[in-house]
């Protein structure tokens, strides 16, 4: 070392092996645990190494003081490769693959582009697995966490024996992975299966959401709130699942999920994904209206009568003559402007009076499922829909009656598990058809 440094023991004398002179870089390794580090040179007597301080505040570890067990959390080491997934043939979300001859043959006699992935038609080898649906259930809850899986559908292992049904090839070799990823068929409802059985005790108590790589913690008791995170992040641990620390939040009162802010009580569209709605251009081809209406699609549910207000524009997506006029273009302001509204819908609770109100028109159907709370009657959901070109022929009490069993359908979640009555608003006068028996038609 260019300049020597002194040593100090813990009662202060100086150490009497003088002053370092050299130091020497090895890999020290603590259970799993393991980095490059500079070491100084010095007689220590009895003990090999000591970290100090400097160690300690860089990687502030959870240190078990009566076992002696030193935890990890937020290391900030450059990171060792990430293992592969533990492969497990146990694992109950494994689907059987059926094998099926010459499946590499699909895409075998395509092109080869230099610099693309192909990735072998999977359809043909696998089933369809139906993915379970994301639902909501912060009722209530006050405090959230968010938290972000690394790697996504690479998390899940190729039972060993089908790599091959899941073949690419590139401009060089045909490759078989050992891992699902983005593309096949199944790996969306396969890693949400993987989610889900990992997280089943969790999930079950109410307290925990997962859909894909996002979770979801919410509850109303802070203390409580700690307890559940803390046991996340060890079934995390124990299944090695990482997470990517930049994207998560913890013990927050209002969160970004899945496209929405949500809070105590409440969830509203996220201002963030409309910050440049009120500059949107006008379209001026069908590609650049389909790309401005699958973004207010995503937001429908807070926008009230959707399916009759986009109706105009919908309609110039199909085989029609591109015509921009007048109307058009009232209607694609009205619903920027309607998108640039801060529309707050109320998360349900299970103590108010549910109320459903449907109507319909010659081309949509549209109902707002609103409950009381506090006294107040809040907009729970909006939901709309364009009419089938059959529906559109239904005499005016049948469209009526469609409306309101569709807004049911759509909210049979909340409205079937209340202990309150509900009410239902539509135009009575037109279901007086209905008061008599009928004879119906399928």
């Amino acid at each position: 070392m260019a300049i020597p440094i002194a040593v100090y023991n813990a009662d202060g004398t100086r150490n009497q092996a003088g002053n370092i002179t050299e130091f020497v870089e090895f890999r020290m390794t603590i259970g799993n645990h393991s980095e490059r580090i500079d070491f100084t040179v010095t007689d220590l007597g009895s003990k090999d190494l000591y970290l100090g301080h400097d160690w300690l505040k860089r990687h502030n570890p959870v240190i078990n003081w009566e076992t002696g067990m030193i935890i990890f959390r937020c290391c900030q080491c450059v990171k060792n490769p990430f293992p592969l997934p533990d492969a497990d043939p146990d694992d109950w979300w494994d689907e059987e693959l059926e094998d099926r001859d010459k499946i590499l043959a699909v895409n075998m006699e395509e092109e080869l582009v230099i610099h693309a992935v192909h990735h072998a038609n999977d359809l043909a080898a696998t089933t369809n697995v139906e993915k379970p649906k994301k639902t909501f259930k912060e009722m209530g809850a006050k405090y959230f966490t968010k938290l972000d899986v690394c790697w996504g559908y690479n998390n899940v292992r190729i039972k060993e024996g089908d790599e091959h049904k899941a073949a690419f090839h590139t401009n060089q070799e045909l490759f078989e992975p050992t891992v699902m990823f983005f593309g096949l068929t199944n790996s969306p409802a396969t890693f949400q299966w993987m989610m889900n059985d990992i997280f089943k005790d969790l999930i079950s108590e109410g307290k925990v959401t997962i859909y894909l790589d996002d979770i979801l913690i919410f509850t109303k008791d802070l203390d409580e709130h700690r307890h559940i995170v803390q046991r996340v992040l060890q079934r995390l641990r124990e299944n090695k699942l990482f997470l990517k620390a930049e994207k998560c939040k913890f013990k927050v009162l209002e969160t970004e999920y899945l496209g929405v802010i949500i809070s105590k009580g409440q969830v509203r569209m996220d201002p963030v994904k409309l910050a440049g709605i009120a500059e949107w251009p006008t379209p001026t081809k069908k590609k650049e209206l389909q790309s401005f209406l699958g973004f207010t699609n995503f937001y429908r549910k807070f926008i009230k009568n959707y399916s009759k207000v986009v109706r105009t524009l919908t309609q110039l997506t199909g085989n029609v003559e591109w015509t921009w006029g007048t109307a058009q273009n009232q209607v694609f302001q009205q619903l920027k402007k309607q998108m640039a509204e801060d529309v707050i819908l109320a998360i349900p609770n299970g103590t108010g009076h549910f109320r459903v109100e449907a109507d319909t028109s010659n081309g949509a159907i549209g109902a707002v499922l609103s409950q009381e709370q506090e006294g107040k009657w809040r907009p729970v959901a909006f939901m709309s829909k364009a009419l089938t070109a059959t529906e559109r022929n239904y005499e005016i009490y049948d469209k009526e009656l469609l409306a309101i069993m569709l807004a049911l359908s759509e909210w049979c979640h909340y409205l079937m598990g209340t202990l309150e009555d509900m009410e239902i608003w539509t135009d009575h006068q037109n279901l007086q058809y209905f008061r008599k028996l009928q004879k119906l038609n399928r």
